[in-house]
């Protein structure tokens, strides 16, 4: 189990980051025990939509989590924003959101703040536990 606290708004700014030089590659790294060959996600966009496919609205998320058996995962669940090669993530208001690990203890984040993300944080998106890489 680990304690979780809920940010307030006054420390939801973001903590200013170095930029990334152009040619490393940020991605999502599914933590998974139990699967082989954990799925890796790029994140090569300005705005990489975490979520599940809604076909009706012909929208397909750049980090499609539908293979969440427990449906912890919204359809549109949280953003990760690329600034200029500092990257933030933002919930969007998710049904059981998002979560940000900073080696001491979870923090559940906001809806619609942005979050600095730093090398190697580990992220909670409803159920599912991914880590943030820069390479």
């Amino acid at each position: 189990f680990i304690p979780t606290k809920t940010s307030p708004k006054e420390n939801a700014q973001p903590i200013t980051t170095n930029k990334i030089a152009s040619n490393q590659v940020a991605k999502l790294l599914l933590v998974d025990d139990s699967r082989p060959n954990p799925e890796i996600f790029f994140l090569d966009k300005e705005i990489n939509l975490v979520g599940r496919p809604d076909v009706a609205r012909n929208s397909y998320p750049e980090i499609d989590l539908s293979f969440d058996k427990e449906g912890t995962i919204s359809r549109y669940h949280a953003h990760i924003h690329n600034k200029e090669g500092r990257f933030f993530l933002e919930d969007l208001n998710s049904g059981n959101g998002t979560f940000i690990f900073d080696g001491k203890q979870l923090e559940k984040l906001l809806p619609r703040q942005l979050y600095s993300l730093q090398n190697r944080n580990r992220i909670r998106f409803g159920k599912v536990l991914m880590q943030f890489i820069l390479e």
